[in-house]
Formats: structure tokens, C-alpha cells, sequence
């Protein structure tokens, strides 16, 4: 499940678990929040809904590799 300009927040939960269920994956990067951030979403409702979605990912699989990027480069940003 990828899509650019979506947001944290715009990712249901009821949508994950059919993808955990029909994908099966042993390891998952989460490259979210960036567009919330834009947005003014407060930090609070993003690590709730974060934090909501890597327990439904350990639920599928519990031995799950969660990857979460510390930051990522936009076009144009220094390296």
C-alpha cells in the first residue's frame, strides 16, 4: 500500500489489515506523516494513529520488522 501526497491520518484502520492479511509481509516501511506534518496535524493524533497501526501490524505477525525512516530526502534537499 504506497501512495505519494496521502496522509497518516487519511490511512483507515479498518483498511490495514487486508493488506497485512493478503500481502503477508515480514517487514513494512513506514513512510508516513510527512504530509500531516504540512498540514498542522498535532504530533499527539499522529503518534495515536501511528501507534494504532504498527499494533495491527505486530497483531498480523508479531515477528514483523516495522522500518521507520528518520527522516527522508524531498527533490532538491541536501544530502
Amino acid at each position: 500500500m504506497g501512495s505519494s501526497f496521502r496522509r497518516l491520518m487519511g490511512v483507515a484502520p479498518d483498511q490495514l489489515p487486508g493488506w497485512l492479511s493478503g500481502t503477508r509481509p515480514d517487514v513494512v516501511m513506514m513512510r508516513l506523516g510527512t504530509n500531516d506534518v504540512w498540514n498542522n496535524i498535532p504530533a499527539s493524533s499522529l503518534l495515536l494513529t501511528f501507534s494504532g497501526l504498527v499494533g495491527q501490524m505486530r497483531a498480523s505477525n508479531p515477528f514483523m520488522q516495522v522500518l521507520v525512516p528518520d527522516r527522508w530526502r524531498t527533490p532538491g534537499s541536501a544530502r
